[in-house]
């Protein structure tokens, strides 16, 4: 799709603007001799979804919470709390550069993608999740 400059028809649009912003983002990646920091995230955040979501490269606001429900209306994910979003990105800024000669660029990027999904993103509502088992 990247080489040949073609827009399947099988997929969504979000989804194709969001490969051409991945490509973006791993171009800027290549280029920068930019250190890992809360700036350097957001900016690639802004990279993947400039075209697809109006919030690129922001913090939520106060008030503005992540939900994701299914289709019986029940939270199956939520998002860390907007009050501790840049709280645990500076963790997670923190450890990298702390562990960045310890590890191998496969475990830290693992650990970080990791932690970006469950810290920031979707933080599980195990207690929700529990009933079902």
């Amino acid at each position: 799709m990247l080489k040949r400059n073609i827009w399947p028809k099988t997929r969504q649009r979000w989804e194709i603007s969001e490969t051409y912003g991945l490509s973006d983002a791993v171009k800027y990646i290549r280029n920068t001799n930019e250190y890992v920091s809360i700036n350097l995230i957001k900016e690639l955040h802004w990279l993947v979804f400039k075209s697809s979501k109006s919030f690129a490269g922001e913090f939520r606001k106060p008030d503005q919470e992540v939900v994701v429900v299914n289709g019986f209306g029940n939270v199956v994910h939520k998002g860390a709390p907007s009050s501790m979003v840049i709280k645990f990105l500076g963790e997670l800024v923190t450890w990298y550069n702390k562990n960045k000669s310890t590890y191998s660029p496969v475990v830290l990027v693992a650990v970080v993608h990791n932690q970006l999904k469950i810290s920031i993103h979707l933080q599980t509502v195990m207690a929700e999740l529990a009933d079902f088992f």
